[in-house]
């Protein structure tokens, strides 16, 4: 009998951990370094010393690199009415070609999003006080990926790239003044030699 019980505690523990898991691998990832999309007041407090530009689609954005200048955080506005507003952001490595003006967060060594996702690598103390290859350091993987976020909408190859993506109607935000309003959202991460080198959030209005 005491084995019985012991079994099923132990069985009903996994279902509860199992169903835990899954709850939290379905919400969608809405935020990077504190930002949150469709939230102004977050928006507002990171970028009010700065003013947006306007990327290659003509869209009010602002673009930072991290400390290092090898990783690039693009965020992208509503509007230039509404900047604050951040409906878009990608984060995404470059190498030392890459040489656009953009402002530089000194103090930041990754863009990292709520659940501590992030493109390039991480190194270790050992590793980086051994050289790289000598111990290991810490790489965002797809298969880190599925563990936090479930089984992804899609995945595909695009060239050299294993693409996995999410997509979530009716993803519901409230905003500064406690309104709630209904998007459409979807999330794309791109690996290449199983390394995220870039990943693009994203919220539209929700079509009727």
């Amino acid at each position: 009998m005491r084995y019985k019980n012991f079994f099923d505690a132990f069985l009903l523990s996994i279902i509860v951990l199992s169903a835990s898991v899954f709850a939290q691998s379905s919400v969608p990832e809405i935020s990077v370094n504190g930002v949150k999309l469709g939230d102004r007041a977050t928006g507002r407090a990171f970028l009010t010393t700065y003013l947006p530009t306007t990327d290659d689609q003509g869209r009010a954005a602002y673009f930072f690199y991290n400390d290092l200048a090898n990783q690039i955080w693009k965020l992208t506005a509503a509007s230039f009415d509404d900047p604050f507003m951040i409906v878009e952001m990608e984060v995404f490595t470059v190498g030392r070609s890459y040489q656009k003006p953009h402002n530089q967060l000194r103090k930041v060594g990754h863009f990292v999003t709520e659940s501590k996702i992030f493109v390039g690598k991480k190194e270790s103390i050992t590793s980086a006080l051994l050289g790289e290859g000598l111990a290991s350091d810490m790489r965002f993987g797809p298969k880190d990926l599925i563990k936090r976020k479930g089984e992804p909408t899609s995945r595909a190859a695009e060239g050299d790239r294993d693409v996995l993506t999410y997509a979530s109607a009716g993803l519901e935000l409230t905003d500064e003044n406690g309104a709630k309003e209904q998007f459409d959202y979807s999330a794309r991460y791109e690996f290449k030699e199983k390394r995220l080198k870039r990943f693009v959030l994203k919220i539209s209005a929700k079509k009727t």
